[in-house]
């Protein structure tokens, strides 16, 4: 096969010039054989279940304050060596702020999703683009 060099159109291999613009045909190159492109997909997200998200945000804030009691005890026990052992000075607040920040990531997550709801309904959601892994080595 060969192709016009001007308006791109493709003749037979015993074609000498082109028929419409009279330029000379040169050969085509064999098409070399392309990698697999990785498949792109567009999505968007227009819709957050509000309780599934106040529970994820509930247990994830939950489990961030899990590290802040330890650290306070330990801190109160290292700076209160003088005090007796029923002096807590706010040590129960440090053992419920897990219990604490837990609830209102809960309300908090279900109030943001509930928000998020309603303005996906307008501007159509966020747009997030997935890609195929390649397979592992």
């Amino acid at each position: 096969m060969k192709k016009c060099s001007y308006c791109g159109k493709v003749f037979p291999d015993e074609a000498v010039a082109c028929n419409i613009d009279g330029q000379a045909l040169f050969p085509l190159a064999p098409a070399l054989p392309q990698p697999a492109k990785a498949r792109s997909t567009r999505k968007l997200l227009t819709y957050i279940a509000p309780v599934r998200a106040g529970i994820v945000v509930g247990i994830f804030y939950g489990g961030m304050t899990l590290i802040l009691p330890v650290f306070s005890l330990v801190f109160t026990i290292i700076m209160h060596k003088e005090s007796s052992p029923t002096d807590f000075d706010g040590s129960l607040f440090v053992l419920l702020a897990p219990l604490a920040y837990a609830a209102l990531g809960l309300i908090g997550g279900i109030i943001a999703a509930v928000f998020y709801n309603l303005i996906a309904k307008f501007i159509g959601g966020i747009a997030f683009e997935f890609r195929d892994a390649p397979p592992a080595a």
